[in-house]
Order: C-alpha cells, then structure tokens, then sequence
C-alpha cells in the first residue's frame, strides 16, 4: 500500500518534520515569513511554503556553539 505525500502540515506536523520549535514557527506565521492557512478550526502550513520559508534561509546563519 502507498501512502499520498503530504500536501499541508498541522503544526505539531511541521514542528516534528523541521525539528523547528512550536514558538519560531508561530513567530515566524505572525510576521508574515512563513504561510499559514486556517482551514476550518485547524491552521496548516502547506508543504510548498515550508519549503520555500526553509530554502529562503541563508546557509551558516545563527550563532555558533
């Protein structure tokens, strides 16, 4: 049996997909930088947009440990 690709992601979804935290996702949909459609009383992030926020990013940026 094969499963269909996923097209949209819940929150909880995308969070364990990016291993990005609930807070700088939410963030990130406030400002704009990242889309988010409300589909009836669930929001989702398609996977398009995700990967297009992601891909947008530039390379070694943040702080270094």
């Amino acid at each position: 049996m094969v499963t269909p690709e996923k097209l949209a992601y819940s929150i909880p979804e995308a969070i364990l997909t990016t291993g990005l935290g609930r807070t700088f996702l939410y963030d990130r949909m406030m400002s704009g930088e990242l889309k988010s459609r409300k589909l009836g009383g669930r929001r989702v992030i398609l996977k398009n947009d995700l990967m297009d926020y992601l891909n947008s990013s530039p390379p070694g940026q943040g702080q270094s440990l």
